[in-house]
């Protein structure tokens, strides 16, 4: 498990999260949108500015600790 700091579209939240490296970005992406982050709606995600695709796993990405997931519109 990973824990990654997940930053709100405005910059004014950012919350923890514990992953799995191998979590699909689709399933990380359900669980931020059950957070108070996203009241219920599915996010786009970025790390290090490459936007996060349903259907790789967050280590395709590289994604480590510790990192930050930003919310995108």
């Amino acid at each position: 498990m990973i824990t990654l700091g997940v930053r709100s579209f405005t910059g004014s939240k950012f919350l923890p999260f514990e992953f799995d490296p191998d979590d699909n970005v689709s399933d990380v992406k359900e669980k931020i949108a059950k957070s108070p982050l996203c009241k219920g709606v599915k996010p786009m995600l970025e790390y290090n500015g490459l936007e996060l695709a349903d259907g790789r796993t967050l280590s395709y990405y590289g994604v480590k600790e510790p990192g930050v997931l930003h919310i995108c519109e």
